[in-house]
């Protein structure tokens, strides 16, 4: 039994030591798209890899950019595994990771995780606060290996299949030492959030709320118009008062039809108590009338009392907790689905 160890250790040393870990090239725009489409067929919630010019454009951004690294795995010139890491107003987001299911056990994530931590460290704590990596439920490979690295389970998405959703994890960064916040919370999430904050061992100070009901019923009934849009290459749902142009518009909201989910639902400006009660209301309506769609995620400001408020009587549920998400100010994730009991 010992030597059988000693041999499988051996033999996975001499392999790894083949493997080169390299930035991406526009050369390798096939290989990458041929990567997904022979672990994910037609289905990688994110279309946008599925397209060569786009794909080239992200790998141009990469080579220029620090903030975004991508990290590739090779094995004899063949991609066997990639994993890229994109800052966005000093968040970390972890995403696009794909190891070949035949190269899985083999070390392969742990080499291009040691490649992103290292990249990582370059970045100061106020560069860099906080990191998420959000998985496929059923991706348990990935799953373990960002937890055996020091991430935390803080939520998941609305389900939007029959068995499938996302894990949102999250970690500091290596450098952020956290501080103690002060944060508002609607009394109805309090129970939660609190609950949540003890066992990640988030730094926050809590301020409870009580907040007026929010009446649906408004003598003023606005104009709110749906019009498509591309934000990032993501195909988006922008609602707007007078026009659908997006200078006008009052929300935005990604939609991914491989996954049957609206997502990311998020106000543009500041907007009156009557014009988001309106727009929520609105959007409801529409999304249990879309066939297509299964599930709807918003992100609400931890400190909007009235905007949780005006979600809980719409009947939308709380889904997880994400600490320093825009700006260096933590949102929480609340949302439904169509799918029963879920």
């Amino acid at each position: 039994m010992n030597s059988q160890c000693t041999s499988n250790k051996k033999f996975k040393y001499n392999f790894l030591r083949k493997i080169n870990i390299n930035n991406p090239k526009i050369v390798d725009a096939t290989k990458i798209i041929n990567l997904i489409k022979e672990e994910y067929g037609d289905n990688y919630p994110e279309p946008q890899y599925y397209n060569k010019d786009k794909i080239k454009k992200i790998i141009c951004r990469a080579s220029k950019e620090k903030n975004i690294i991508w990290k590739c795995a090779f094995f004899n010139g063949e991609l066997i595994g990639q994993a890229l890491l994109q800052i966005i107003h000093n968040i970390g987001y972890i995403k696009f990771t794909i190891i070949k299911e035949k190269y899985r056990g083999q070390g392969i994530l742990t080499l291009l995780g040691y490649h992103l931590a290292n990249e990582i460290k370059k970045f100061s704590a106020s560069q860099l606060l906080y990191i998420y990596a959000i998985v496929d439920n059923n991706n348990v490979y990935v799953r373990n290996f960002i937890e055996k690295y020091g991430f935390k389970k803080i939520g998941t998405t609305p389900y939007w299949d029959e068995n499938k959703f996302y894990i949102i994890y999250g970690r500091n960064s290596f450098k952020n030492i956290e501080i103690w916040k002060i944060i508002k919370i609607h009394k109805d999430l309090f129970e939660k959030v609190y609950q949540f904050l003890i066992n990640s061992r988030i730094k926050r100070y809590i301020q409870v709320y009580s907040p007026p009901k929010i009446s649906h019923d408004s003598d003023r009934k606005l104009k709110i118009n749906f019009s498509k849009c591309y934000t990032n290459s993501i195909p988006s749902i922008v609602l707007s008062l007078d026009s659908s142009y997006r200078k006008k518009g009052i929300a935005v909201l990604k939609e991914n039809l491989l996954q049957k989910s609206w997502y990311n639902f998020q106000f543009l400006k500041d907007v009156s108590l009557d014009l988001k009660s309106q727009s929520v209301s609105k959007l409801r309506k529409k999304f249990y009338r879309n066939n297509k769609i299964n599930s709807l995620s918003i992100l609400v400001n931890i400190n909007d009392i009235i905007l949780q408020e005006i979600l809980l009587t719409s009947g939308f549920r709380y889904y997880g907790y994400m600490p320093y998400f825009f700006m260096g100010i933590d949102y929480i994730l609340m949302g439904m689905s169509k799918i029963v009991g879920l």
